[in-house]
């Protein structure tokens, strides 16, 4: 049987591509945030997925903003648990930050890294109690319910 090595063209502009946005955020964190904040944290994602390096500056200019503004994105969405941020000093003593941005169905929904043991302990502890197979929708307003955004709170009322 044939072997094949299979690669892709190298990336020339990212421009030319896509950046894959999660439900979660656009459900959840874009109808509340302004939308400059949006602005920069969607450049940003683009940015990280192509492993693109930008500063602050470069970052306003593209995006017709201040610096200032750039930063208080940054805060907001590292308040929001979006990104995560590293700062340190760089060899000629200036503040130099990573920044990270946090999938959302990980971290909601993401990988358990319980050990075998707890595991087992928890699926015991659940096997005593009834759990429902469905949810009946009789009693709620199904039109509410398709018209309205669905956030983790509604969720957590209907579930």
């Amino acid at each position: 049987m044939a072997k094949f090595r299979l690669s892709t063209e190298e990336r020339k502009d990212i421009f030319l591509y896509s950046t894959e946005i999660e439900n979660l955020f656009i459900n959840e964190f874009l109808p509340d945030a302004p939308g400059d904040y949006v602005k920069v944290y969607l450049f940003g994602l683009m940015c990280a997925r192509y492993d693109q390096s930008i500063d602050s500056e470069r970052l306003a200019k593209s995006l017709g903003l201040s610096e200032v503004d750039v930063e208080e994105a940054w805060i907001y969405w590292e308040s929001k648990g979006l990104v995560r941020r590293k700062t340190e000093r760089n060899a000629e003593g200036e503040e130099v930050s990573s920044l990270s941005f946090v999938s959302q169905i990980e971290a909601l929904y993401g990988k358990s890294e319980e050990a075998p043991e707890e595991t087992q302990a928890a699926e015991t502890e659940t096997e005593d109690e009834e759990v429902p197979f469905y949810i009946s929708i009789d009693s709620m307003d199904f039109d509410e319910i398709m018209n309205d955004r669905l956030t983790d709170k509604k969720l957590r009322e209907l579930y």
